[in-house]
């Protein structure tokens, strides 16, 4: 049998990942987190450029945007991701109003926010697996803003209808799920039902929880714990001798 693969790893990201939302994201360990639990429409690769995620194609026709839905990604209970969940999850984020990556709202036609997230809109249109958002003109500007985690796809069966909360981080977009949790580990699991998982990408992610810098080292130096990201809380001095004192280390420069 393989050798189940784990990453241990540790970021403060607050008390619980069950208080984290893409829609209210506040620091960058928040976003690391969500990005490994949630997908997007689309998104950017390395070169910046504009590749497809959970759309398998999109395109503008005329002042509308049309992305194709991808008809085989589902969530790890066998649940499928369809134009519904984008709608759904679209809805939700202008309801709450917190998106921080431009105000998409005002270039949309016809857009009020007089609705309840289950009621048809006039700016969205369902048709099979093409999800179209229709806009007051055509604007490319709109789609590097649709990449950004704020506009993550959640499975309608994952929020709460009258809160808006999200209440399930086990059906979820991207390639972990929320296995388990308590005061000292997150767990997050691989989704078998992603499509684009790496062959070198980790079983199960291990979150470390409330360690202070001095146990973080520790735990390193000991080989406890594998990845520090930079915002972990380690200074990069404290990172750098770290990567002196073990061979096998390799330190990695970040640009936001």
């Amino acid at each position: 049998m393989e050798k189940k693969r784990v990453l241990n790893t540790v970021i403060d990201y607050g008390d619980s990942f069950k208080t984290l939302d893409p829609a209210k994201i506040r620091m960058g360990a928040e976003y690391i987190v969500l990005d490994a639990l949630f997908s997007t429409l689309v998104e950017k690769n390395n070169n910046e450029s504009i590749i497809t995620s959970l759309a398998e194609k999109f395109y503008w026709k005329d002042s509308s945007l049309v992305f194709e839905i991808r008809e085989t990604y589902t969530t790890i209970d066998g649940y499928t991701i369809s134009p519904l969940d984008v709608a759904v999850s679209f809805k939700r984020l202008l309801l709450i109003q917190s998106n921080s990556h431009g105000d998409i709202a005002k270039r949309l036609q016809g857009f009020n926010d007089q609705y309840d997230i289950d009621d048809d809109v006039p700016w969205i249109d369902l048709d099979q697996n093409r999800f179209i958002l229709h806009f007051s003109q055509k604007d490319p500007r709109v789609i590097p803003m649709l990449s950004t985690i704020d506009f993550a796809v959640i499975p309608s069966l994952s929020i709460d209808r009258k809160t808006l909360k999200i209440k399930d981080f086990r059906n979820t977009t991207d390639p972990y799920y929320l296995h388990s949790e308590n005061e000292k580990f997150s767990i997050l699991q691989k989704n078998t039902g992603y499509l684009n998982h790496g062959s070198d990408s980790p079983d199960r992610i291990q979150f470390h929880r409330g360690l202070s810098n001095s146990e973080i080292i520790f735990k390193f130096e000991k080989k406890q714990i594998d990845h520090i990201p930079t915002v972990s809380g380690l200074s990069k001095l404290e990172t750098q001798h770290l990567a002196l004192d073990r061979e096998d280390v390799q330190l990695r420069e970040v640009s936001d």
